[in-house]
C-alpha cells in the first residue's frame, strides 16, 4: 500500500467571543493528523487526461457557479467570497433580477442571484450538490484569514497529487473546497 494523503482536522478552534486572536499564530489550534493508505496499486491511481486524449470533449473547464438566495443571504455570501476568499465584484450582465458577479482574476466564476421570491425559484434547484472546488494560491495566508475570521475549516493533504485542500462552508450552506497545488503545511 502507498500513502496517498494526510488529513489535518481543526479540532478545537478558539472562542470568537473574546479578544481577536493573532492570525499569525496557529499554535492555539489542536490538530489531529492521520494518514490514509490506498489499497490501489500505483497503476490504478487516477491519471490526468490531456485534451488530446478526448478530441470530442464538450466540457473544457468550469465557467461559473450560481447561488440564488434572498437579498439578506446574498449580501452575506458576497461578503464571504469577497472579504474572506478574495474574489472581486465586477461587471455583470443586465438581468431581470439583482445580484453580483464575483471574479477570480478576469473570470466571473461566481454569479449571485438576488431573488426575494426565492421559494418560487427553488423547485428546479433540488439535488445532491455537495461542494465547489476553487484553485487557490497562498495556503498559509488563507489559513490565517480563516482563523482571523473564525471560519471553521478542515485540511486534507493529498501527497500523491501534491495538493492541499481546505474545506469550508459558505453562509448559504454550500461546501467550498479550496485547492492548493504544490503547497503544504
Amino acid at each position: 500500500m502507498r500513502e496517498v494523503s494526510q488529513i489535518v482536522t481543526v479540532v478545537n478552534p478558539p472562542a470568537m467571543d473574546g479578544p481577536a486572536q493573532d492570525a499569525s499564530d496557529l499554535s492555539h489550534y489542536q490538530l489531529s493528523q492521520r494518514s490514509i493508505n490506498s489499497a490501489l496499486p500505483d497503476s490504478q491511481l487516477p491519471k490526468q487526461l490531456s485534451r488530446r486524449d478526448s478530441p470530442r470533449r464538450m466540457v473544457t473547464g468550469l465557467n461559473h457557479f450560481n447561488i440564488t438566495a434572498s437579498t439578506m443571504l446574498i449580501e452575506q455570501v458576497k461578503h464571504f467570497y469577497r472579504d474572506i476568499l478574495g474574489l472581486t465584484v465586477g461587471p455583470r450582465a443586465h438581468l431581470d433580477h439583482g445580484g453580483y458577479w464575483l471574479y477570480a482574476g478576469d473570470s466571473p466564476i461566481l454569479h449571485l442571484s438576488d431573488r426575494p421570491d426565492i421559494e418560487e425559484h427553488t423547485v428546479t434547484c433540488r439535488g445532491f450538490f455537495n461542494h465547489i472546488s476553487l484553485s487557490c494560491t497562498g495556503l498559509e495566508a488563507t489559513i490565517k484569514q480563516l482563523v482571523a475570521t473564525g471560519t471553521p475549516f478542515r485540511v486534507t493533504q493529498l501527497a500523491d497529487l501534491g495538493q492541499t485542500q481546505i474545506f469550508i462552508t459558505d453562509p448559504a450552506g454550500i461546501g467550498v473546497e479550496l485547492t492548493f497545488f504544490k503547497e503544504t503545511l
